[in-house]
């Protein structure tokens, strides 16, 4: 799970640091393509692994995890139709989603995987 937030972050990171000069359309997509892939290989890791170790609040966890999906596709649907604020917004929904899922709502389950080591 490391490595995919790695992963993650690192994207993000790219598109945080890159001057606004260099944002641009294709950076976005790029982007965007890129955390969907990892968002989807890592949400179906990560469910798998707490379903595995019966999770209490695995539900929950879908649930937020749908609701990701469900506000980037917004956000792209806003992009293709060229709304001003969609980069600004979909970069800050992406980073504090992150930021709040890793730190705040994986760190729930820790416990779990802390006693197999």
């Amino acid at each position: 799970m490391d490595q995919q937030h790695q992963r993650i972050v690192k994207v993000i990171n790219q598109l945080i640091d890159a001057p606004d000069s260099e944002v641009t359309s294709e950076l976005i997509s790029n982007s965007m393509n890129a955390l969907t892939r990892y968002a989807v290989e890592h949400f179906k890791a990560e469910e798998a692994m707490l379903a595995e170790s019966h999770y209490s609040d695995l539900e929950g966890h879908r649930k937020q995890h749908k609701e990701y999906r469900r506000k980037v596709v917004e956000l792209v649907d806003d992009a293709k139709a060229q709304s001003d604020h969609v980069p600004e917004a979909m970069l800050q929904f992406i980073r504090d989603w992150w930021v709040s899922h890793i730190l705040e709502e994986d760190m729930k389950y820790r416990h779990l995987f802390e006693q197999k080591v």
